[in-house]
């Protein structure tokens, strides 16, 4: 399987749902689109762990990032709604330290379910179900859990004011005050309304582009090599792997994944292919590295917790601004620090600590997104930077792929640049403190 493409096929819906679903959430509210696209990302995140065909297994993750795509401007509109002025800042900084539990959450899966080759199960050659689909399938639940507790809760009592429901806001706020009220000790006290006052519209979008480099490394195995002399492959998964350049004569294949995808600029002389295998065929042996890399996946992963517990006690007291330029020009200079790695631990070291203070970043960014915006347009305002979002990380994807392959200075000094010029220009934009939701 190329994991490579079955990345940004992923970031690619993601792409489209941001600005689909972000869009449609300004016209038809925030609970039920949201409602919708998590139900898409839950429905086909689950079809993607049965279904044995690439092609199909690709379209059905591309789906399944179209809804979770969607989830993310509007969850964040939405929780925005809620909060009040003084605490809005802390609190969508702790709604953001779900992502980073959700991170934690699919790397510790991944470490103890993917290496278990003994998890799988087979009909025949034509069904495989490895340990990686039991592995997809767990990362579906915390979706079906979200789906039925959102069923449970009101639509945002903004998005009613601006439709002119009156009514429904005043009763789902009644609602907030009665249940805080309880939650004090205080039941007595009666929620009251003497005027509503909408905030005066914007007339023009207020249009914000944010940069997203997530460099992924593609391990590509190369077979240069000739193939002589009545050899014989039995019961082969390549697992990315390529014969490229190669020369294979007489030569026996038997029960493998190798077909014409895998053998690129070949010669095949006297050669037989029988029984291969089908469907999408990755397996972990006991002895490989996969309980490695899911471990370092961790470590990187559970180093954002100091980061968003900082962000959070911090952004309504510093400032969302001086938080987003600070974060984004400290990580550059730790980004470019990775040029002078020369060990294993010590890169797995400054990638921690690149996660822990780029954190603080992307938290201050989804504030002041949700701030800027008005609620008529705040969805689709979100989607649309988040869309650009997910372009840049397919764009990463391609550039730094093929880049690392060739030079690490290149790759770690443009995204070190572009970090440090982020942060420097995020100071420009407008404070949104103390602003009112428009």
């Amino acid at each position: 399987m190329d994991l490579h493409r079955a990345g940004s096929i992923v970031y690619l819906g993601m792409m489209v749902g941001a600005f689909f679903w972000g869009g449609l959430s300004d016209k038809v509210g925030r609970r039920q689109c949201l409602l919708v696209c998590m139900s898409v990302n839950g429905f086909f995140a689950f079809l993607s762990s049965f279904v044995q065909g690439y092609s199909t297994f690709l379209f059905c993750r591309m789906l399944s990032g179209f809804g979770i795509g969607g989830a993310v401007p509007i969850v964040f509109s939405y929780f925005a709604e809620f909060l009040a002025r003084e605490k809005r800042g802390e609190h969508l900084s702790w709604l953001c330290m779900f992502w980073m539990i959700g991170g934690i959450y699919a790397s510790a899966m991944a470490w103890a379910i993917i290496p278990h080759y003994g998890w799988s199960f087979s009909m025949g050659s034509a069904y495989q179900f490895h340990s990686w689909r039991v592995f997809v399938v767990v990362c579906a639940l915390p979706c079906v859990c979200a789906v039925v507790a959102l069923t449970f809760m009101p639509e945002s009592p903004r998005y009613y004011l601006e439709m002119g429901k009156h009514d429904e806001a005043w009763m789902v706020l009644k609602q907030i005050h009665d249940t805080n009220m309880r939650a004090r000790g205080e039941p007595e006290k009666v929620f009251t309304v003497n005027r509503i006052k909408i905030p005066k519209q914007l007339d023009e979008l207020v249009e914000m582009q944010s940069e997203s480099a997530n460099p992924a490394a593609k391990v590509l195995f190369r077979i240069r090599s000739e193939l002589r002399g009545n050899c014989y492959f039995e019961d082969v998964t390549s697992l990315g792997s390529f014969f490229k350049n190669c020369t294979i004569i007489d030569t026996f294949f038997y029960n493998t994944d190798i077909d014409d995808s895998k053998i690129i600029g070949s010669s095949v002389i006297n050669s037989t292919f029988a029984h291969n295998k089908t469907g999408c065929q990755i397996t972990f042996d006991d002895d490989y590295s996969a309980y490695w890399v899911y471990f370092i996946n961790f470590l990187g992963t559970l180093a954002v917790l100091p980061g968003n517990i900082v962000s959070a006690l911090l952004m309504d007291k510093v400032g969302r601004l001086s938080m987003l330029g600070g974060s984004m020009v400290l990580s550059g200079i730790s980004c470019f620090f990775l040029w002078f790695g020369t060990s294993e631990s010590m890169m797995i070291a400054m990638l921690c600590l690149y996660n822990g203070l780029s954190i603080s970043a992307w938290n201050s960014l989804d504030v002041v997104t949700a701030e800027l915006y008005p609620t008529d347009r705040r969805g689709t305002g979100f989607g649309f930077c988040n869309a650009m979002c997910k372009l840049a990380a397919v764009l990463g994807n391609l550039i730094f792929g093929s880049l690392v392959g060739i030079t690490k200075a290149i790759p770690i000094l443009l995204a070190s640049s572009v970090l440090v010029c982020g942060g420097l220009v995020g100071l420009r934009l407008p404070d949104t403190r103390a602003n009112v939701l428009m």
